[in-house]
């Protein structure tokens, strides 16, 4: 079960905002919520990730929690094990699936339309497993319609995804429309919920400023969104231990300004993903900050083997 941010007034303001209702009317249709939204309205997302992006690593990670080196098996468990070619092929998902039961990774993380495939694998697995479906939405450039979004992420619940990678609209986000960028992932965030499964949204760290991502993963938290995720993997980079720690400096002072965020016993998480190319890489992530890995090079990262066929992601 997800450590759900969920609380009520999380609730009320994701609906507020999906609904087309701005910062400040969300703010003040929860106000009564023990008066934890007072304020809101008058956030100042700029001037917080622009304090938020000129702190350095050193100072930054003193804010993150301190992940100690673990064994291949609970580095396993941080693994979303990773399938997004356009050639995959029903052979590929199947032996992805395979590989997950067989390591005890946390998820296989595929297109959409290859979830129901990945659940029938997973379901009928001879060894028992905990494995989940994490299928990607808006993927991989994060510019389709909300409306298009939040259909995609129905029916990726509904055929057996457990937890959603949706794409925010960095051109969007660019350009600084926060309504928008709060409507979008507000969206999908409501239809998760509403169907249980957790949900991480993708802010595509190489085409942004540092105070864009902190920017970003502010509002992602604000919303309710379960982690922020640094990468596709399809586009001019992927994770950085640096994003990272900055990523999770910023949910952790959106949880703090706006206290009903904060998870019933968890927290808003960072998940690290693309070019994560070995152990070394790995452990550098989960030390900035990261709980969740997202790779292609799962099996490697637990067993020290050379992957067959390297991939950016």
């Amino acid at each position: 079960m997800w450590a759900r941010s969920g609380t009520r007034a999380a609730r009320a303001v994701a609906a507020s905002v999906a609904a087309g209702a701005g910062l400040a009317v969300a703010a003040q249709q929860t106000r009564e919520d023990k008066g934890a939204w007072a304020m809101c309205e008058a956030y100042d997302f700029r001037a917080e990730s622009q304090k938020l992006a000129s702190s350095s690593l050193a100072r930054v990670s003193k804010i993150v929690a301190k992940l100690q080196e673990q064994h291949s098996g609970d580095l396993a468990k941080r693994i979303d094990h990773t399938l997004l070619k356009a050639e995959a092929t029903v052979a590929d998902i199947e032996k992805l699936c395979r590989e997950a039961v067989q390591h005890g990774f946390k998820t296989v993380c595929v297109n959409s339309s290859n979830v129901k495939t990945a659940a029938g694998f997973l379901a009928a697995a001879e060894k028992p497993h905990d494995v989940g479906v994490c299928a990607v939405v808006g993927f991989p450039l994060g510019a389709c319609t909300t409306e298009t979004k939040a259909a995609e992420t129905e029916d990726a619940i509904r055929a057996g995804a457990s937890e959603i990678d949706m794409v925010i609209n960095v051109g969007r986000l660019k350009s600084g429309e926060w309504d928008y960028v709060l409507r979008d992932v507000a969206a999908v965030v409501s239809v998760c919920k509403r169907l249980d499964a957790g949900c991480k949204v993708i802010i595509e760290t190489c085409l942004l400023t540092d105070e864009e991502k902190a920017a970003a993963s502010m509002l992602c938290a604000l919303v309710g969104a379960d982690f922020v995720k640094t990468s596709t993997g399809f586009s001019t980079g992927g994770a950085t231990p640096e994003d990272v720690a900055l990523m999770k400096s910023s949910v952790t002072a959106a949880v703090d300004r706006f206290s009903p965020l904060a998870a019933k016993g968890g927290e808003v998480q960072v998940k690290a993903s693309g070019g994560i190319k070995g152990t070394d890489d790995a452990y550098a992530m989960l030390r900035a900050g990261a709980s969740r890995l997202g790779t292609s090079r799962g099996v490697s990262l637990v067993t020290g083997e050379t992957p067959a066929s390297p991939s950016s992601y």
